[in-house]
């Protein structure tokens, strides 16, 4: 039996990246939201034992660094920028699904 790849769609997106990208954004939003909690208390834990001052200090330059490094970090090269538009036809195609 062999696979028939579909082609893009009106919208020009191949509804395999759709998926793709839907999957990824919902595997993110569980991490985020499971994790999210935990860092509260965990910090907390830190600054019971180091203190407040060192415990903050230490978050702030995790988050500093973490700027630092996104900034630093080149964009794609090629391609044309897609804005969340273009992919709108995509979503209300009743084939792409």
């Amino acid at each position: 039996m062999t696979r028939r790849e579909r082609g893009p769609g009106a919208s020009g997106v191949r509804p395999g990246l759709l998926v793709l990208v839907c999957a990824v954004v919902l595997v993110d939003t569980v991490f985020f939201t499971a994790l999210t909690p935990l860092l509260g208390p965990v910090v907390g834990g830190v600054a019971s034992h180091v203190g407040t001052g060192p415990a903050f200090a230490a978050a702030t330059a995790a988050g500093v660094c973490l700027m630092v490094a996104s900034l630093l970090t080149s964009s794609p090269l090629g391609g044309t920028r897609q804005g969340l538009r273009s992919a709108l036809p995509a979503v209300c195609c009743p084939r792409c699904g």
